[in-house]
């Protein structure tokens, strides 16, 4: 309950109001018994009414017209934010550090200008004045004289009043609103009781924490769900956070509304099956869990727990090596390749590592600080010296060691492994062998080697033909027998001496084997039969002398035994040239002669230009026939190869001049006529004669 007791000045009539709030359910103030409590009161009252200098200070006189105070509330928790009427005695306390929120609606009905000041502490223990209280002005205008306008503001107060034991650690607040002529009136002025108290912290009650009450088997194993079952409360009806801390990384947040009560909360959680070694079995694994409770009001408080898991048992997983073969031979320098197998029972993840040669780990219990050359199940490894060696892969499915006594003399542990033994020598490069060879060209040779390798060694033989075509390959396997013989079969397209490099390769070392191959043709060269330089009429010249921009015209003879593919050229010597490629079996201009050959009959023209001032230039054509082969065959006396040039060349020379070919001069109309009178002809047929003498030589 609270209790309001008014202080009336006579010679004012002016009155203060101070409310004092009672716990509820108590019947009196906090900190003070109901009896000592009124006694002070009333003292204070007297001496109050009998001291003008405190009634000075607190009701100076009344202006005619100054601004009023026409409402105020307050926020005692910004938490619930509820708002309470300055006066309201049911108010609830305010707490130390927490923000308070302060409103008052002001206005004045002769001015819009207005200073509000807040005096946060405005009594000391005296009963007086308090000049060191906080004070905080806030400078308003309202939009229109006379319209109220709202102040707003908050402070904090670090503690309950400690100068005011008779009040229960309340605060006197003290508001005051003056315009700009600095006016005031009792409507402008309100002093009203804050009630400040610490604010008391939550607390938690853990009722139970416990998984399903069931083992965590390593064969398919399934983590059992977490219950949690907690109370909790807040003396001051605060909302909480509560934050549990798992122990496994990850957090569960709940939140509450005000508990006015105590709160039963219940929560649960799934361990990940990463959390539990498996391998260390069987045993118990404890794990803590802190809750952590947030009143958000300064108080943090927390608790922890133990949940408590069983582990059953665990077998360790079973290795095996498949490569390499136990007691297979390798050579020093050549990768051996090494796989094993790890299974595990109870499909637990494992870890697993080579040793190479099995001569440091002494102990026998896989000590991965020992010698642990490669990790994984796979892995490759060269040996640089011979000897005998013992391969051995190591695995786990966890690292540590289970200790059946305190000094871990006695203990489980769950790597195994498995040991596979090889010999490693120094490796015997092969040997090739190979001979000199004779073919002909477009018809397959058998070329031949003879690989030798005193390992039985697989080999790979790779040949190349010397003409540029693909290198071929075989590959042998020695399955224990040092030599063998093998072919490869090739069709050179193209007589020649070639150098065919035989390599083979026994993994370890290569060795290269060359020799010849003679490679023959005997094709025979093309024929040249006739040459002819004619006029574009088809007549000759008689010494092949021709007009400039006369059309030369040269014809040519040629045949073939074996119906190659013919070129034939022309460099007329002026810088142009033609050509022209006939197939002989298939070209419209060749036919058979009296001799059976295939004989084909090419033309070619040209026109010469300009010679300038000369009266004649000579020019020597150059005419090339070839079937683009050659006659290669090898000589018996041991000597280089016979070869018979396939192209054939022919020259002639033409001339050119400015001027009329020489030759007797053109008959005129009195030498036809002369003729018909000496010989008695008809004019008719002499005409007729003469007529196509003219025409061969406009033609010609």
């Amino acid at each position: 309950m609270t209790a309001t007791i008014f202080f009336v000045w006579g010679d004012s009539g002016r009155s203060m109001g101070a409310s004092v709030r009672f716990r509820r359910g108590s019947g009196r103030p906090r900190g003070f018994p109901s009896v000592l409590f009124l006694l002070a009161v009333s003292l204070l009252a007297v001496l109050l009414s009998t001291s003008p200098a405190f009634r000075a200070s607190v009701v100076p006189p009344a202006p005619a017209a100054a601004p009023v105070i026409e409402a105020c509330r307050f926020i005692p928790n910004p938490r619930l934010n509820t708002s309470y009427a300055c006066d309201d005695a049911f108010a609830p306390a305010a707490y130390a550090n927490v923000s308070i929120g302060f409103q008052v609606n002001v206005s004045d009905a002769t001015d819009n200008n207005m200073s509000v000041t807040f005096f946060f502490d405005y009594w000391s223990m005296s009963g007086v004045v308090n000049p060191d209280s906080p004070v905080r002005t806030i400078n308003v205008t309202s939009p229109v004289v006379g319209q109220p306008v709202s102040v707003n503001t908050t402070w904090t107060y670090a503690e309950p009043n400690p100068n005011a034991n008779f009040t229960g650690g309340q605060y006197f607040v003290f508001v005051n609103v003056t315009n700009d002529a600095n006016e005031s009136s009792p409507s402008g002025e309100l002093l009203f009781v804050v009630q400040v108290t610490y604010n008391l912290p939550p607390s938690i009650g853990i009722a139970s924490i416990n998984p399903v009450n069931e083992p965590i088997r390593p064969v398919n194993p399934v983590v059992p769900l977490v219950y949690e079952n907690v109370t909790v409360y807040d003396p001051d009806s605060d909302p909480v956070t509560m934050t549990w801390e798992w122990g496994d990384g990850t957090r569960t947040v709940n939140t509450t509304g005000p508990l006015y009560d105590v709160l039963a909360i219940s929560v649960t959680h799934q361990y990940p099956l990463s959390q539990f070694p498996l391998n260390e079995t069987p045993r118990f694994v404890d794990i803590i869990v802190r809750v952590w409770i947030d009143d958000g009001m300064g108080n943090n408080v927390s608790e922890n727990s133990t949940t408590e898991f069983y582990l059953d048992f665990d077998a360790p997983p079973a290795v095996r090596i498949d490569l390499p073969a136990v007691g297979s031979v390798w050579k020093v320098g050549e990768p051996v390749l090494m796989e094993g197998n790890v299974t595990d029972r109870e499909a637990s993840p494992t870890t697993s590592y080579w040793d190479f040669d099995n001569k440091t780990d002494s102990t026998g219990i896989g000590d991965p600080t020992r010698n642990r050359d490669a990790n994984g199940t796979v892995a490759t490894h060269a040996y640089a010296l011979p000897g005998l060696y013992n391969i051995t892969l190591w695995s786990t499915d966890g690292e540590k060691l289970l200790c059946l006594d305190s000094t871990c003399a006695n203990f489980t542990t769950h790597w195994t492994k498995a040991v596979v033994p090889i010999d490693v020598r120094i490796n015997k490069p092969p040997f090739v062998a190979l001979d000199n060879s004779t073919g002909e060209v477009g018809v397959p040779i058998a070329l031949r080697a003879y690989a030798f390798d005193e390992d039985a060694d697989d080999m790979t033989i790779l040949w190349d033909f010397g003409d540029g075509t693909a290198v071929a390959t075989n590959v042998t396997a020695g399955a224990g027998t040092p030599g063998f013989e093998v072919f490869q079969e090739h069709n050179y397209t193209e007589p020649g001496n070639y150098t065919l490099t035989v390599s083979v390769d026994d993994g370890s070392s290569t060795v290269n084997g060359s020799r010849w191959v003679f490679i023959q043709s005997f094709n025979l060269p093309p024929l040249l039969l006739g040459f002819e330089v004619t006029r574009e009429n088809g007549t000759t010249s008689g010494n092949n002398t021709f007009r400039v921009n006369e059309t030369v015209v040269v014809r040519i003879l040629v045949s073939d035994s074996e119906n190659d593919t013919l070129e034939v050229s022309i460099d007329w010597a002026d810088g142009n040239s033609s050509n022209l490629t006939i197939d002989p079996t298939t070209a419209s201009g060749c036919s058979l002669d009296n001799q059976s050959r295939n004989v084909c009959a090419v033309s070619f023209s040209h026109v010469y230009g300009s010679i300038g001032s000369e009266e004649f230039r000579n020019y020597t054509v150059l005419v090339r026939l070839t079937d683009h082969r050659a006659y290669l065959q090898q000589n018996v006396s041991g000597g280089p190869p016979i070869t018979l040039n396939h192209t054939k060349l022919q020259t002639v020379i033409i001339f050119v001049t400015n001027f009329q070919t020489k030759g007797p001069p053109a008959w005129d109309w009195w030498d036809y006529s002369t003729l018909v009178a000496v010989l008695g002809l008809p004019s008719v047929l002499i005409a007729r004669f003469a007529w196509r003498v003219r025409r061969e030589r406009q033609e010609s």
